[in-house]
């Protein structure tokens, strides 16, 4: 999952680009920047933040086998 798909699924979960900028140490423009595609690569400590953000706030919906 890229950082811009990640970023996309924070924000369907009603998280704000300057909340996640906020919850990830960074700026709101580095967040969009990221999102765009114009930066791949965000800082170590701002990479493994957003990764746990979106572990913690975007479950993901699995599909349930009928009994």
């Amino acid at each position: 999952m890229t950082w811009r798909e990640k970023i996309s699924a924070l924000e369907a979960a009603d998280w704000s680009l300057t909340a996640i900028a906020n919850a990830i140490g960074s700026s709101p423009s580095a967040v969009s920047e990221l999102k765009q595609g114009r930066s791949k690569n965000p800082r170590y400590q701002q990479a493994v933040l957003l990764d746990a953000l979106y572990r913690r706030e975007c479950k993901p919906v699995t599909k349930r086998k009928a009994a």
